[in-house]
């Protein structure tokens, strides 16, 4: 059984969005969310420090989420990736009810 990550709701001055962000226990339950693949990078002048990501393909080319980005959805279905900062000052999370 999969687990469904916690998926919230968010305001900014465009439509509201669903979101999560992306940490160690959610990545399976985040990667298959948001139809992306975990995928382990690793850097020509740091061999041994690999990096789990989810890979993204979008109409807009491969993205990758790191650990601790926000994985959005719009209204229209569609995921992007944002930053922890990027995202905490777009964003405004909508409380049940609201």
């Amino acid at each position: 059984m999969i687990d469904t990550p916690v998926v919230r709701r968010y305001r900014t001055n465009g439509p509201d969005v669903e979101a999560v962000r992306f940490v160690p226990l959610n990545q399976r339950e985040v990667a298959d969310w948001c139809h992306g693949e975990l995928t382990v990078l690793t850097k020509d002048d740091e061999p041994n420090r690999p990096e789990l990501v989810i890979s993204m393909k979008t109409v807009d080319g491969e993205f990758f989420i790191r650990l601790g980005d926000h994985v959005v959805k719009t209204d229209n279905n569609v995921f992007y990736p944002c930053n922890d900062g990027r995202f905490n000052s777009l964003y405004e999370e909508i409380e049940d009810g609201a």
